[in-house]
């Protein structure tokens, strides 16, 4: 891309507060004067041209949350964490470090609180900035659009089972039918767990069984408690328990789920899905953090992870691998034009999604 200003300016959907509404509006970025006369973007800097870019529910997490005086200091904000497209300009320290150059497919996670989010035109990524610059090479066995639907999700599995042994381990999956559960399945798989059971609508059963769980349990007839106390006496306790989606539900009897010498339990969301501030969502989050400072001094007859805080550095890298070599596939539910976000995130709200609901902002 030629520029021929000291500014480039662009449309993303942004907002300030949960009441202001999200509005598409200009973004406009400062470019570097070269010695030549001619612009370009800072010398750490990658600009992709956005392709594609995946909705997630912690978009509407923390839309809903926007609250004051939240949004006092994070002031104008915007929504998305994935993304794919193309790299259109490179600065010159990422040039020299070979890495990446103009043309490139690329795929990326966007740190939640970048001013522009990716549900825009373009994204600047700071490569000095591991929030920013958790960027690779698009696999190749996958579309361009469809590249956009894995990396948030790989990031929270990967981060979850940071550490864990899964191999020949029993796990039982919360969630399975969701996005993250999906992807979890088959990462548990690959590294080799002994059983996988899972949480899971019928809608979802099928799929969840082809993915590799031994079994389900069907959520929607009621608690699940129950359920998961007569699997573990009619076979074994469970060596790990993930969970996708925000449960409380197995603490009451969590003793009788895992071993005598313990076990281990990760969560990426906590007690509860915070959809929108209240006194239940503020407990909730006091509670995982209650239990997680517990086991980290040893004082719980188990290991509790919640997953929060910085990823990996290997992550992104590892998943792209996975994906290109078809161990891991992504599952998409629906797509939308640029200009129907309304209607992209109706749907990802409606609680019907089989997976990732993603807003095409460059039509194929």
């Amino acid at each position: 891309m030629i520029f021929t200003s000291k500014t480039f300016t662009y449309k993303a959907y942004t907002y300030t507060s949960s009441t202001s509404g999200i509005n598409l509006d200009d973004i406009t970025i400062k470019l570097d004067k070269q010695r030549d006369g001619t612009y370009n973007i800072s010398p750490n800097k990658i600009l992709v041209k956005i392709h594609a870019a995946a909705l997630n529910p912690l978009d509407v997490k923390l839309y809903n949350v926007s609250v004051w005086p939240l949004n006092y200091f994070l002031g104008k904000r915007g929504l998305g964490e994935d993304y794919s497209g193309t790299i259109v300009a490179i600065g010159e320290k990422v040039k020299k470090n070979g890495k990446f150059k103009v043309g490139d497919l690329v795929q990326g996670l966007a740190f939640v609180f970048i001013p522009n989010g990716t549900f825009s035109e373009y994204i600047l990524v700071d490569t000095s900035n591991s929030a920013e610059g958790e960027l690779t090479h698009a696999p190749k066995n996958i579309s361009l659009t469809d590249t956009c639907a894995w990396p948030e999700v790989y990031a929270s599995i990967h981060k979850m089972t940071a550490g864990v042994d899964l191999q020949d381990k029993k796990v039982l999956v919360l969630g399975g039918g969701s996005s993250v559960g999906r992807y979890l399945i088959q990462y548990l798989k690959v590294k080799g767990a002994k059983e996988i059971y899972a949480t899971a609508s019928p809608r979802s059963e099928t799929v969840v069984k082809e993915l590799g769980a031994k079994g389900t349990i069907d959520y929607t007839k009621g608690p699940i408690l129950n359920s998961v106390l007569e699997l573990v006496q009619k076979t074994e306790p469970f060596d790990i328990i993930l969970d996708c989606v925000g449960s409380d539900e197995l603490f009451p009897k969590i003793k009788y789920l895992f071993p005598k010498l313990g076990g281990h339990y990760g969560t990426i969301v906590g007690d509860s899905v915070v959809y929108k501030l209240s006194l239940s969502s503020v407990l909730a989050v006091s509670r995982s953090i209650r239990r997680s400072i517990l086991s980290k001094y040893n004082r719980l007859p188990y290991t509790y992870r919640l997953s929060l805080g910085k990823y990996d550095p290997d992550w992104i890298e590892s998943g792209r691998d996975l994906i290109e070599e078809g161990k891991v596939k992504p599952f998409i539910d629906s797509y939308y034009k640029f200009s129907e976000l309304d209607k992209a995130l109706a749907r990802l709200e409606s609680g019907k999604v089989s997976g990732k609901v993603i807003l095409k902002v460059e039509e194929d």
